[in-house]
C-alpha cells in the first residue's frame, strides 16, 4: 500500500476528509500504528487521534511523518459497484469484477454464500494519480 507524507495528505486534504490512517514510522509525538483520522475542525483541517472524549487534533506534525490508508471493510455489493479492483477478505490478492466472479464460481455453495457475505476490500488510488 502506498505510503502518505503528513503534507501530501494536507495537500489532498478535500479528497480524504473522514479518512483513517495509519503511522507506519515512528515519531516523537506519534507512535507506530497510530490510528488517526483526517477530520475537520470549524476552519481548520487536521489529523486527530481518538481519546476517551473523543478525538483530538495532533499539533506536533512537522509535515514529514509516514503514514498508509486504513483500509475499511465494505459490503460485497459495495465493492462490485465500486468498478474498481477488489478482494474478500478470503483473498491475498485484488482483481477486477470478472476474475472475482470466475474465482467465486469454482467454489461450493457454502464458501461462496461465506465470501460474498464477508468483508470485502477496494483496491484504493493513489491520490497522485
Amino acid at each position: 500500500m502506498k505510503t502518505y507524507v503528513t503534507w501530501e495528505i494536507w495537500r489532498d486534504a478535500d479528497k480524504l476528509i473522514g479518512r483513517r490512517f495509519k503511522s507506519t514510522k515512528v515519531n516523537y509525538y506519534v507512535g507506530i500504528d497510530v490510528e488517526v483520522l483526517l477530520i475537520q475542525f470549524a476552519e481548520i483541517i487536521g489529523l486527530a487521534r481518538k481519546t476517551d472524549c473523543g478525538y483530538e487534533r495532533i499539533k506536533e506534525l512537522t509535515g514529514f511523518e509516514e503514514w498508509e490508508l486504513v483500509q475499511e471493510p465494505v459490503t460485497f455489493m459495495e465493492a462490485v459497484n465500486s468498478r474498481k479492483d477488489i478482494k474478500s477478505e478470503y483473498w491475498s490478492e485484488y482483481h477486477c469484477s470478472s476474475k472475482t466472479f470466475s474465482n467465486l464460481a469454482i467454489l461450493d455453495s457454502d464458501d461462496i454464500a461465506n465470501t460474498v457475505n464477508g468483508q470485502w476490500f477496494i483496491k484504493e488510488d493513489n491520490i497522485n494519480e
